[in-house]
């Protein structure tokens, strides 16, 4: 099963397994380098930029009361920005390198729960949450986070060690799954509790879950995960039957892998959080319900367009007030809501250029009880892309040429330009025919055969000088690009001004090409003058 060794030299001295899942397999001693009693969850995820180099989001829950914010209780709020240093955490890329002791940006705090969520920023910088990374070769490679200890008080893996990590093999995938699941889940004790942790994979893989081994959850330890505790692998949901089990706090952590056509793991990630069990008493949990989406409802819209998704949560307990948040937000997206019984939200967003690509956004529900209930989270699914291709504007098109002089029956080269595109693609113009309402070999003064022939750019025609009064030769020109094709304009001229009436509707007798009628010409006209 596995591929080969890599050991990372950093300050935890930790030796790092990477199996043919290119998932974490970790064993050895890490050395503890402060305490970690903060920690409540860890998930990162990657996507390969050009060659050997990654970008990695690094998603962190701690203790929200370890560190100062700017929350009214004098805590972290959403924006802050902290130095993780309670337990110094930093990304490990496996490669005998890491970052150092990161600063995170706060996307969401849960007070009750004394949880804060954050996204690892990029060393130096206040606002970029990618980091990244040029590895020395395609991999396999593992990325991690690892620290002693957890908390004390956990029921099992108590002041131990936790490992994060991410298998990376730019050969066998170009992205990694990523996943969206509260820092605590909290359930009751006494039947069968579920509870789902969503995924996606940018790259259409199927996708398997799995419950983490003791190597990649924990170092080792004896006891990685709740006894009972099970995942679906096709769905990835949650089961565990609680009867019994001991109140408090649970460590757990899930494998999420993704899978070629033969159904071998290419690329995969470690997701980890606690499970709260408190006791059933005679309270119930709130739930979502409509107008909110089923969990996992997709949406794709596009570069401008507006989403707006209504939620609503009610809870069986009719003096109990809910609380509709969500576990952080694309940049730009809000959602606002109003507490009570029912609570109701609304998420809005309208993605920016730059933001195209496929987004989780998770949504939770939580009463006020103590300790308080939640209902099992829900997620969608949104993918943003490119506008709708949209027609290339050839209103402002105009030959460089007005007049042509004299009429000495030479060819004159007569360039269009000045086409614009709404969604800033480039346009190339591109004449395709040439017509015209007289004779191709009239008796006029000196009428000569052919009258138009190709030029050697594309956007550009040679017409020869001369005309009988009153008739028209009519430049056709096609705005050509792969996504569309526009009608053609008419370039033409009447007497020895520039007019920009339409040409007359009458039959064109085709010079160049193979032009048919054109009566919808919208370029200023060129003067041909006989």
């Amino acid at each position: 099963m596995l591929q080969g060794w890599i050991r990372a030299r950093s300050r935890r001295r930790v030796r790092v397994v990477v199996s043919v899942a290119t998932v974490v397999m970790l064993v050895g001693v890490l050395t503890p380098v402060a305490s970690a009693s903060h920690f409540r969850f860890g998930s990162i995820s990657w996507v390969k930029t050009s060659g050997n180099s990654v970008d990695f989001t690094l998603k962190g829950g701690f203790r929200r009361d370890g560190y100062s914010g700017t929350a009214g209780d004098g805590f972290l709020a959403v924006g802050d920005i902290f130095t993780e240093n309670v337990g110094a955490t930093g990304l490990d890329f496996g490669d005998a390198s890491s970052t150092g002791v990161l600063d995170f940006k706060t996307t969401a705090i849960n007070a009750p729960d004394n949880w804060a969520l954050g996204d690892g920023l990029e060393p130096s910088s206040t606002t970029d949450t990618l980091i990244s990374h040029t590895y020395s070769g395609p991999g396999p490679w593992l990325a991690f986070v690892g620290s002693c200890c957890t908390i004390g008080s956990l029921n099992n893996n108590a002041t131990g060690a936790y490992v994060v990590g991410t298998g990376i093999d730019l050969s066998k995938d170009s992205e990694s799954p990523i996943s969206s699941v509260p820092p605590i889940v909290t359930v009751q004790e006494g039947g069968v509790r579920t509870w789902p942790v969503p995924a996606l994979d940018s790259g259409g893989q199927t996708l398997r879950w799995r419950l983490a081994t003791a190597a990649e959850a924990c170092n080792g330890c004896s006891d990685p995960q709740p006894p009972g505790l099970a995942i679906n692998p096709t769905t990835g949901a949650v089961t565990w039957d609680t009867t019994g089990v001991a109140l408090g706090l649970w460590f757990t952590a899930v494998v999420i892998e993704a899978l070629d056509g033969s159904g071998q793991p290419v690329s995969g990630i470690e997701v980890t959080y606690l499970v709260n069990v408190v006791p059933k008493g005679t309270t119930a949990a709130p739930e979502f319900v409509s107008p909110t989406p089923a969990d996992g409802t997709e949406y794709t819209v596009e570069v401008g367009q507006a989403l707006s998704v209504a939620l609503k949560a009610t809870d069986a307990d009719s003096g109990d007030s809910v609380h509709i948040d969500n576990l952080g937000l694309p940049s730009g997206a809000s959602a606002t809501g109003i507490d009570g019984n029912p609570a109701t939200a609304s998420f809005d967003w309208t993605p920016a250029t730059g933001q195209v690509g496929d987004y989780l956004v998770t949504f939770t529900a939580q009463d006020d009880e103590s300790p308080p209930l939640s209902a099992p989270t829900r997620t969608i699914v949104i993918h943003v892309v490119k506008p709708t291709n949209r027609d290339p504007d050839c209103s402002t098109v105009t030959p460089d040429a007005k007049l042509l002089w004299p009429p000495n029956h030479k060819f004159r080269v007569i360039t269009l330009a000045g086409a614009s595109d709404p969604d800033g693609d480039p346009v190339a113009l591109s004449v395709t025919g040439v017509t015209q309402d007289e004779p191709l070999n009239g008796l006029g003064d000196g009428d000569t055969a052919p009258d138009a022939k190709a030029a050697s750019a594309s956007n550009a025609v040679a017409v020869r000088a001369e005309s009988l009064p009153g008739r028209d030769p009519v430049v056709v020109d096609d705005a050509q690009r792969p996504e569309a094709h526009l009608p053609r304009i008419g370039v033409a001229s009447e007497g020895k001004r520039v007019i920009a009436a339409e040409p007359p509707e009458v039959a064109m007798t085709p010079v160049l090409g193979s032009a048919k009628r054109q009566h919808a010409a919208r370029a200023p006209r060129l003067a041909v003058i006989s």
